[in-house]
């Protein structure tokens, strides 16, 4: 999948691609070309549920 997202990226010009994923998988897509910058992964999600939500 990530050969067929990077190909067609390509294919139309798409010179960036973001992908948000936890830490510990950051080894499996280091190799297939994607460098990790966590200061640039932001989220807005006011109306999340939240962890202290899930006690209640």
């Amino acid at each position: 999948m990530v050969d067929a997202l990077v190909n067609w990226s390509n294919t139309h010009g798409i010179r960036t691609t973001l992908l948000i994923a936890s830490s510990d998988v950051v080894p499996f897509y280091e190799p297939l070309g994607f460098t990790s910058d966590p200061s640039s992964v932001m989220k807005y999600a006011p109306d999340a549920p939240t962890a202290s939500d899930s006690t209640k």
